[in-house]
């Protein structure tokens, strides 16, 4: 049986490292859901918040990624 998922609280220094935080762990999340299940549903919240995590995740979709990065970030 999975356990319940639990609440953890997160400080980053400032929004864009809390957005790069945040699609690494959706896209983390969304990994492992497709390693156990095969699929991964998502319901995203809408309004201006979330803007730059959307943004971080399309560009790593955009460039092939599993990870959130940007194409000419050396971190690669």
């Amino acid at each position: 049986m999975e356990q319940p998922l639990s609440a953890q609280v997160h400080v980053h220094h400032d929004a864009e490292a809390a957005a790069l935080a945040a699609a690494k762990r959706f896209i983390e999340v969304g990994q492992r859901a497709i390693e156990r299940q095969g699929h991964f549903c998502a319901a995203l919240a809408g309004g201006t918040t979330p803007i730059r995590m959307y943004e971080i995740l399309a560009e790593a979709l955009r460039c092939g990624e599993r990870r959130p990065s940007t194409c000419e970030d050396p971190r690669g």
